[in-house]
């Protein structure tokens, strides 16, 4: 009888490694639960890691990829920077010229504080946030200059050009031309930027 226990016993502790764990996809090592390879949850490079990330990097993307979003956010979150705090120094001229442009005169004294307030938020986010946060800060951030693009579509078109600029520092000293062509730039390089980050699909 207490041969029968002992076998019963020694069946259950030989059991494979292999089959312990089976279904969940983790493997025993040196008597502890490591995530495997058989996880479909867990990428090949976080096997071994305390806290495995869910998802996988998406078929195409690359370290290039990631190199020319991060240069695009840094690029956005600098001029935002600049320019809400060119403007926040500047309130009242910006407000004054704002009231000289008869599409926004209306909502001039609105639009004076809240848009610096606006651009040094999305600067925050895109320079110091990581993760979902900077994916949707920059999100923004290209709406933002598409708006700017389309103000000063209007503006041209509408014959309005011949008003002041209302954009702070270096930016200032463009024609109206130069201004339209550096905005379609920043915006071509965020939607491109945009473009390659979304092929990465980790799951924060």
């Amino acid at each position: 009888m207490e041969r029968k226990i002992h076998n019963r016993k020694s069946a259950v502790f030989q059991s494979p490694q292999g089959d312990i764990g089976k279904s969940s996809g983790h493997q025993l090592q040196g008597g502890l639960d490591v995530p495997g390879q058989n996880d479909p949850l867990c990428s090949n490079a976080d096997i071994g890691s305390p806290h495995p990330v869910k998802g996988n990097l998406g078929r195409g993307y690359s370290v290039s990829d990631r190199l020319i979003f991060n240069i695009a956010r840094s690029v956005y979150g600098l001029i935002y920077l600049y320019s809400g705090m060119d403007k926040l120094l500047g309130l009242e001229e910006f407000r004054t010229q704002l009231k000289g442009v008869p599409i926004v005169r209306g909502i001039a004294p609105v639009i004076a504080p809240a848009l610096p307030i606006l651009e040094l938020c999305l600067s925050s986010i895109l320079l110091f946030a990581f993760g979902r946060y900077e994916r949707i800060g920059f999100w923004l951030s290209v709406v933002l200059m598409g708006t700017f693009t389309i103000y000063i579509t209007i503006m041209m078109v509408t014959g309005m050009h011949h008003s002041q600029c209302s954009c702070s520092g270096l930016i200032e000293s463009l024609n109206w031309t130069e201004h339209l062509i550096f905005n379609l730039v920043l915006v071509g390089l965020g939607i491109s930027a945009l473009a390659m980050e979304s092929k990465r699909t980790v799951k924060l």
